[in-house]
């Protein structure tokens, strides 16, 4: 039924989860696991702000974090999978682009994310449900 699941990945307790039952369908579909991570760059910064390498540098390193958490996760895995990571300036966006344009026929992520930021993250998945047109399963604490 599923070809390509895309999880929407920034390493809270509450993505993991959402990584699991993506990895738990992907086994059963023999579908592609998408694992997607976007490190949010203030829009507000400039764009010579956005593009210095003291930036680049510590969303590498964000990113790289959160990639190694995945593949940790998935190293037992019996699925293909990938691991995208993202600089943009607003998450929602990135997430529904991405599912487009590479054919993802399932989304999976959780209501919440990370610290102070739950509530923030709990708009983006309200944002990605009103947006697109594919099924998406939500993960809720």
């Amino acid at each position: 039924m599923f070809k390509n699941i895309m999880v929407a990945f920034d390493g809270s307790e509450l993505a993991e989860k959402a990584l699991k039952m993506g990895e738990e369908i992907a086994v059963q579909n023999g579908a592609t696991l998408h694992v997607f991570h976007t490190n949010i760059i203030a829009a507000s910064l400039s764009n010579q702000a956005a593009n210095s390498p003291a930036l680049q540098d510590m969303l590498n390193v964000a990113g790289n974090k959160v990639r190694d958490k995945a593949q940790e996760m998935l190293k037992d895995s019996g699925c293909t999978y990938q691991i995208i990571v993202q600089n943009h300036p607003a998450a929602p966006r990135p997430i529904i682009d991405y599912s487009e344009r590479n054919n993802i026929d399932l989304i999976i992520m959780g209501s919440r994310g990370l610290g102070t930021m739950k509530q923030y993250f709990g708009s983006v998945a309200h944002s990605v449900l009103n947006v697109t047109r594919i099924p998406t399963l939500i993960i809720k604490e």
